[in-house]
């Protein structure tokens, strides 16, 4: 790490960085653009080539990261990356420490591995734990595709960006997780009020159905009989939003491939993020043909008498 060379210059850029910063924090209402903005922030005041948060798994030593900011030139790391294939810094990560190595061909965590990371616009790093409950749960990484010297004012700067960040991260999650719970809490309320005016069970059905459709804001919402061979089954109901058809029939669970079968039969949901690319295209056919054609979030349940 280099040696510090504070002067009044330094001092102003910091604090511009921390005023930008404190702007975004009251600007921005979603966790994850704001640890966008963030790094967005550090990678312009610094000049380098990446920044930006990831989600850390210890167990499979890995990261996963949903988005970057990047220089131009710069291929983003969305996705998920290995840290074994880069070195053996993960142990410092796993200790809690921050990692800094100035140029990956000499730093004795990263030389054997030092062509991955020249490829990904990598050869100098700064990689800061993020920890919630005293455990590391996320990372705050900062690369550069050339050989960098970091001063230890520059260090200090990126842990108060990440203090910050992190702390406005934690405020906003626990606010949208009360928005999220009164809006929960609203649905039901509102539900039971109205399948106590229901006639009979059909319309108990048709009601659910309809609100509960409306409240995820989804195409369609309905519900099934399975017969008693457990293959077969029929929706006798639904609710379809505009422009979207109807999806009542007669059905072979068979049809809807080998996942629907698996957690089907052993009572669980169905869950398919993205019909297009989770599951076989024969699979996702049945799917299509039925009117759920774009990538979807299908939710099954399946009890047998």
């Amino acid at each position: 790490m280099g040696a510090t060379s504070s002067n009044p210059r330094s001092e102003l850029q910091r604090f511009e960085l921390l005023a930008a910063l404190g702007d975004r924090i009251r600007e921005i209402t979603d966790p994850a653009e704001l640890a966008y903005a963030a790094a967005e922030l550090l990678g312009n005041h610094f000049g380098i080539s990446r920044a930006g948060y990831g989600t850390i798994d210890l167990e499979k030593e890995t990261i996963t990261i949903d988005r970057d900011w990047n220089a131009p030139g710069i291929k983003s790391l969305a996705g998920t990356l290995n840290f074994r294939n880069y070195g053996s810094y993960i142990e410092d990560l796993k200790r809690g420490e921050t990692v800094v190595f100035e140029n990956a061909e000499t730093d004795p965590r990263t030389s054997s591995h030092a062509e991955a990371l020249k490829a990904i616009s990598a050869q100098s790093v700064i990689n800061m734990p993020v920890t919630e409950h005293g455990g590391l749960v996320a990372l705050l990484y900062l690369n550069h595709s050339a050989p960098r010297r970091w001063a230890t004012e520059e260090v200090a700067l990126i842990s108060a960006v990440a203090d910050r960040t992190r702390t406005a991260i934690e405020r906003l999650r626990a606010e949208l997780a009360l928005r999220e719970n009164a809006e929960r809490l609203a649905f039901l309320d509102r539900l039971g009020r109205e399948i106590a005016l229901a006639a009979d069970a059909d319309a108990v059905m048709q009601i659910t159905t309809r609100l509960l459709g409306e409240h995820l804001g989804v195409s369609i919402c309905a519900y099934a009989d399975m017969e008693q061979d457990q293959d077969h089954f029929t929706i006798r109901g639904d609710w379809s939003a505009p422009g979207s058809p109807s999806i009542r029939g007669y059905y072979s669970l068979a049809d809807f491939g080998r996942l629907a079968v698996t957690n089907l039969s052993a009572n669980k949901p169905l869950i398919i993020n993205n019909n297009l690319e989770e599951i076989a295209p024969e699979e996702a056919k049945t799917f299509q043909d039925i009117g759920i054609r774009q990538p979807s979030v299908c939710l099954w349940s399946n009890k047998a008498d």
